[in-house]
């Protein structure tokens, strides 16, 4: 089969609230890459409030393919590069393009894709997993139906005080807490002492909003618990302008481009003294098996992407109880199961 793009609607679990809104579905694409025998696959989860379509992602890259072809296997960077121009800014499509670039040269090359870049997944963190804003009882009740050993708790609505409090009575396991830029300064120092009476909080993440930035500043000022950019660390320079105000931040895949960038922002937080973690979004299992090869190279990650959604269309990384199991497959283990290629396919 020659290269193509899939389409697709993945169907969330449950419904999915953060500050940014809510979802029961959400858009991704697939791409795959064929070239001397070899298949490389890429994904990108079009999550609505980056303002970038499925379909401006198709579009784009069929009309950028024919001169991006001659470059897969000519090395990580040349091909980004190019990539980089002819996206024009369209993060989703070209985090695909690289995750299918590393794909392919990793199964070329023999290896696994995490061998290929040379990082032990042995030393792979636990991921937590994602509960979204809902009522106290609700988001308990996915607490208690979920063994991973810690939760990121999504926060940013009118009642986050009694709300997380009443989710503190319910688990003792470890909390990261993700605002999604849904507090206001006032707020998030209001509720400092509340994280800290709850006790067993590992982060705070992304309380204000993403153009608000040396405000966190205030906040880091006033608290031990480490704070993490998320929306507003998207790409390689925007780590250094955040560096001052937090004490890490969140890199996600789909958000700055794909591994060949994120690598580069690692590289580039360790240098800095940044804490380190790794994100996903409402995925596949395609690119969560992408993201799990280098997760060894950060502090936290969270892949629990895949393990949110009921009609998963490839075979690949599962992530059972927090833990990464890796298939034995070259390349990052990521297939498209047989019954996802009978429809939808577009040719390149």
């Amino acid at each position: 089969m020659s290269s193509f793009l899939l389409p697709y609607q993945l169907k969330n679990r449950n419904v999915f609230r953060i500050a940014h809104g809510n979802r029961t579905e959400t858009s991704t694409l697939l791409i795959q890459i064929e070239k001397e025998g070899f298949t490389g696959l890429g994904e990108a989860a079009h999550v609505p409030y980056y303002g970038i379509s499925v379909e401006q992602s198709v579009r784009q890259i069929q009309e950028a393919w024919k001169e991006l072809y001659p470059l897969v296997g000519e090395g990580f960077e040349p091909f980004w590069e190019k990539a980089n121009a002819l996206m024009n800014g369209n993060h989703f499509a070209l985090c695909m393009l690289d995750l299918a670039h590393h794909d392919w040269q990793s199964k070329k090359n023999g290896k696994s894709l995490g061998e290929n870049l040379g990082v032990h997944l042995s030393k792979t963190p636990i991921s937590s997993y994602t509960i979204g804003i809902d009522s106290a009882k609700a988001m308990a009740e996915v607490m208690e139906g979920s063994d991973f050993p810690v939760f990121k708790i999504k926060l940013g609505s009118d009642d986050d005080e009694s709300l997380i409090k009443a989710l503190r009575e319910k688990s003792g396991k470890p909390f990261r807490i993700d605002v999604n830029g849904g507090w206001s300064l006032e707020y998030a120092i209001k509720m400092l002492p509340v994280l800290r009476e709850i006790g067993g909080v590992e982060f705070l993440e992304q309380p204000l909003a993403k153009g608000v930035i040396k405000e966190n500043g205030q906040i880091k000022k006033v608290t031990e618990l480490p704070l993490f950019a998320d929306e507003t660390c998207m790409f390689k320079e925007d780590v250094r302008k955040v560096a001052p105000y937090f004490d890490g931040i969140n890199i996600k895949l789909s958000k700055c481009g794909g591994i060949t960038p994120a690598l580069e922002m690692i590289q580039e937080a360790r240098e800095l003294g940044l804490q380190i973690m790794l994100g996903c979004m409402t995925e596949s299992s395609a690119g969560i098996s992408a993201m799990a090869h280098i997760a060894a190279l950060v502090d936290f990650v969270d892949m629990d992407g895949a393990n949110m959604i009921t009609n998963d269309p490839v075979d690949g990384v599962e992530i059972k109880a927090g833990v990464a199991e890796f298939k034995k497959r070259n390349g990052h283990g990521g297939l498209i199961k047989d019954e996802f290629l009978k429809e939808g396919i577009i040719t390149l």
